[in-house]
């Protein structure tokens, strides 16, 4: 797909050393990924359980183009489920010839460290990642925040969506709120997408 070039295709992954966190970088949509990011965040205090199908069937069946993307950094010193420090969870969702922006979107929907993993910046540095590979494919960042989590992002350069038809698009969950970069073009959505808003409560 040319709206993500630089990104591995669909269900392979790469990786690459992080010389900022000392961690080596793994992201893509393989399989192994998305048991490694399931599994962290299914431990983690943050979240609850979650089910990579069934988040797949919610993704796919609001728009079958929908991609799901995971990125982990994994301490090398470390073997197994224990090395993998920080995950990251997103949704790809590519320009086509209705959006008027003529964007792509990056949509954040999970991120997590492991608490023996915390205070060395990876949360950060997964998000710069996103940010780089935005960069990279003409994609606007959007995040799917918890009300208590809404200030954290707000202090990391983004603010509330106001585009009732994206949000409409975007935020599958009815307990969180979309939030987009404030530094990226306006994206008012697509006809039709008013039709996907989901039922809050």
């Amino acid at each position: 797909m040319a709206s993500w070039c630089g990104l591995p295709t669909p269900g392979d992954e790469q990786s690459e050393y992080h010389e900022g966190t000392r961690h080596l970088l793994r992201h893509g949509s393989s399989l192994a990924l998305m048991s490694l990011v399931s599994t962290t965040l299914n431990e983690s205090e943050e979240f609850g359980d979650v089910d990579p199908e069934e988040d797949w069937k919610t993704w796919s069946e609001r728009r079958p183009e929908l991609q799901l993307y995971y990125a982990v950094f994994v301490d090398p010193s470390r073997d197994g489920t224990d090395a993998v420090a920080c995950v990251l969870r997103a949704i790809l969702d590519p320009a086509t010839p209705a959006r008027p922006s003529g964007r792509a979107r990056i949509i954040i929907d999970y991120v997590t460290t492991r608490p023996s993993a915390r205070g060395r910046g990876l949360a950060s540095a997964a998000v710069r990642f996103v940010n780089e590979a935005a960069a990279a494919t003409g994609s606007n960042v959007y995040v799917l925040a918890l009300e208590e989590s809404c200030a954290y992002w707000m202090e990391h350069g983004f603010l509330l969506e106001p585009s009732e038809r994206l949000t409409a698009r975007l935020n599958v969950f009815s307990d969180t709120h979309l939030l987009r970069r404030a530094a990226d073009p306006l994206d008012d959505g697509e006809a039709g997408d008013e039709d996907l808003a989901v039922e809050s409560g």
